[in-house]
């Protein structure tokens, strides 16, 4: 005969995991098989597995169950994680999506969707927002009502946060702040700004010089100017070394 478990066990779990290992038990001490379950209590064969399984059900399955088992009903449908578990199953089941799907949608990861839906995660307000965007799954604000505020104390008691959940939302990103130094626009005061075909750097190879510098000027009224500028520097050591190789010649000419 196979030990029994300690009895904090099934109190340390979750309330629908408490169901299944009660409805395991009493069917396993009375030789009843899933499929015999499943007929007598008039659901199909793929709700009592995922009930054994630790996923919530309905109350209508769960008084089914209850009758053909002897069980006293439990009142799963008064813990707000419970329904919106079965909410989320639902709806996904009706919009025909996968749970990977669905998690990749809401920027998700599988381990929280699996959660959610086994009601052992109580949702963060960033997760009910997420869920929320996926248009597919049709969710209300009514069924994240309760999460959308800071759990109370009798949340608090309840399904805490799964490590697999993640605590923000994946896709969720801040606009980016305005560089330092930079000039905001003004409505009828132009933003100057230099754009260079090359970077200017004088220390460069010789073959990356600056040709030229372009001025644009970008107005609060939608206009834009361009103007070209030549390089200065460069055209000014142009002409000092052409006039040192004039002086140097001039040199020559006169010593022979």
């Amino acid at each position: 005969m196979e030990p029994s478990p300690p009895e904090n066990t099934a109190s340390s779990l979750p309330e629908p995991q408490q169901f299944a290992a009660a409805v395991i038990a009493a069917r396993t001490q009375r030789q009843m098989s899933r499929v015999a379950l499943a007929e007598q209590a008039g659901i199909s064969l793929q709700i009592v597995e995922d009930l054994e399984r630790g996923y919530p059900v309905s109350r209508q399955v769960v008084a089914a169950i209850c009758r053909n088992l002897d069980l006293p009903e439990p009142s799963l449908d008064s813990n707000p994680v419970v329904r919106l578990a079965l909410r989320v199953r639902e709806l996904r089941g009706l919009a025909r999506i996968s749970r990977a799907q669905l998690a990749a949608r809401a920027g998700l990861t599988n381990q929280a969707i699996r959660s959610l839906e086994m009601a052992t995660l109580w949702p963060s307000q960033e997760i009910c927002m997420a869920l929320l965007a996926v248009k597919t799954l049709e969710l209300q604000e009514s069924d994240v009502t309760a999460f959308l505020h800071p759990p109370s104390e009798e949340a608090d008691s309840g399904p805490s946060k799964n490590p697999g959940a993640p605590s923000t939302i994946p896709f969720a990103t801040k606009e980016p702040r305005e560089r330092s130094g930079q000039a905001s626009l003004h409505p009828g005061q132009p933003a100057r700004s230099q754009i260079t075909d090359s970077v200017r750097n004088s220390k460069g190879p010789p073959s990356n010089q600056v040709v030229a510098t372009f001025l644009v000027r970008f107005f609060a009224n939608g206009k834009v100017s361009l103007e070209m500028r030549p390089n200065r520097a460069k055209t000014r050591r142009a002409a000092l070394q052409t006039e040192a190789a004039r002086n140097r010649l001039r040199t020559s000419l006169r010593s022979s």
